[in-house]
């Protein structure tokens, strides 16, 4: 999965229905793991991937346990034991209310907004 450049877009959920909607529209264009990990040759020059928070698929509804204390209790609860100074963190990254991360790469640098 190494690429060049990378843009992470922080996203919250504030309507479960909605975002479901709006995600099977988009659900082709989700590069899947596999994809990603495959060796460097087979890649796309693009991707874009996605991850929840415990929190965001909390929202969707989804429940089950996946059995690790430290993803389900976010990474705000777990800071303290990796060491970070949650003073430096920005507002939105305090507490639960990232629901998840669309990550979007590419190996040509360029000066994109």
């Amino acid at each position: 999965m190494k690429k060049q450049q990378e843009r992470l877009v922080f996203f919250s959920i504030s309507s479960a229905s909605g975002f479901r909607s709006a995600l099977k529209t988009y659900l082709p264009q989700i590069t899947s793991t596999a994809t990603l990990i495959s060796p460097a040759a087979q890649q796309p020059l693009t991707f874009v991937n996605l991850a929840f928070s415990q929190t965001g698929l909390t929202a969707l509804g989804i429940t089950d346990s996946l059995n690790d204390a430290q993803f389900a209790g976010g990474m705000w609860s777990d800071a303290a034991n990796l060491g970070d100074d949650t003073s430096k963190w920005v507002a939105p990254f305090k507490g639960t209310s990232i629901h998840g991360v669309f990550v979007l790469g590419r190996d040509q640098v360029c000066s994109c907004p």
